[in-house]
């Protein structure tokens, strides 16, 4: 661009310097009135005043020209306030998948769990109360909704609003709060990835 700019500025220069008439004496050699004359009768200084103000507007042109080609390459954006996406469960691990496990039971043995999460944000959700026979088992689909921090999912209402907190390949059963099951019984409400 900074070529193009003094193409521009040389060319001006050239087109002023030509003349229609060339002098009868070189300039140093010719008579005072002649020398502050050009040709078509137009003082010198108002021929420099067009040639500085012809170089202005070329240069306003081409400045004008850059400016409108950098906003282009690089245009300036808004500051816009976006938060850092911070590293969760959600975009850090691979969560998809099946998660198989036994959670348990008030009233039997325990109850056999499978979980799936798929990528889309859907469910399925078996679970088969031992010992209880075929009126012991419980199927259901859904959506699932991710929590603000990305670590913990809700399924819909028809499963109780249950929540799960997602761990590197293992889902935590969390309490009708949303609180991590504490005590000695703590390990029995893991569901385990299946690869």
């Amino acid at each position: 661009m900074k070529k193009a700019l003094l193409i521009l500025a040389s060319s001006a220069f050239v087109l002023a310097g030509c003349q229609d008439e060339a002098p009868s004496e070189p300039i140093g050699k010719a008579p005072q009135e002649q020398a502050a004359q050009q040709a078509d009768g137009q003082p010198l200084d108002s021929m420099t005043e067009t040639v500085t103000e012809g170089i202005q507007t070329i240069q306003s042109a081409a400045e004008s020209t850059i400016s409108a080609a950098s906003s282009t390459l690089r245009p300036e954006t808004d500051q816009v306030d976006e938060p850092r996406l911070t590293h969760s469960a959600r975009n850090s691990l691979d969560w998809e998948g099946a998660y198989l496990g036994t959670l348990p039971c008030a009233d039997c043995s325990g109850i056999a769990t499978s979980l799936t999460l798929n990528f889309d944000g859907t469910y399925s959700y078996d679970q088969v109360y031992l010992g209880k026979g075929e009126e012991g088992e419980y199927k259901s689909t859904g959506e699932f909704v991710w929590n603000s921090k990305g670590d913990t999912i809700t399924l819909s209402d028809k499963d109780d609003s249950q929540q799960f907190f997602v761990g590197e390949n293992v889902l935590m059963m969390l309490d009708v709060d949303g609180n991590k099951v504490e005590g000695e019984m703590a390990d029995n409400y893991t569901l385990v990835q299946q690869k």
